[in-house]
């Protein structure tokens, strides 16, 4: 699994950056500002204990455009409630980063059925 924290340890080391993008194993088609434009949508929404993962074609610095992927686990159990918590996420996410497709799935602990795509999104995306 690849880390937003592999950036500072680049940094550090004085590695060199594609356009001002984060650096990771792969490179991660979104800025540190879009990134923290995330992490802190995230944080208002579903909370400072909320997990999220970017993974699709944003991971992939071979492929071009694409839609934002997010996988978020939260820790909340009401299915109503996370369904009014994930359109906030999303008007907010909106409003900061300006219009832009962006998919997203909410992983959560009494879930009856997982999906596959969220292993993958887990397994192939980035922990931000």
């Amino acid at each position: 699994m690849r880390y937003i924290d592999e950036y500072i340890f680049a940094t550090l080391r004085g590695d060199s950056m594609k356009e001002s993008y984060i650096y990771t194993n792969n490179i991660m088609r979104l800025t540190p500002e879009q990134v923290n434009i995330i992490k802190r949508a995230v944080v208002d929404t579903f909370g400072d204990t909320a997990r999220i993962w970017l993974f699709g074609s944003r991971v992939d610095d071979h492929k071009r455009g694409g839609d934002i992927d997010l996988l978020i686990e939260t820790e909340d159990t009401d299915v109503t409630r996370i369904v009014k918590t994930e359109l906030a996420f999303l008007v907010k996410l909106q409003r900061q980063l300006g219009e832009q497709k962006i998919d997203v799935l909410v992983d959560y602990p009494t879930r009856k059925v997982t999906p596959p795509i969220f292993e993958v999104a887990k397994q192939t995306g980035i922990l931000l």
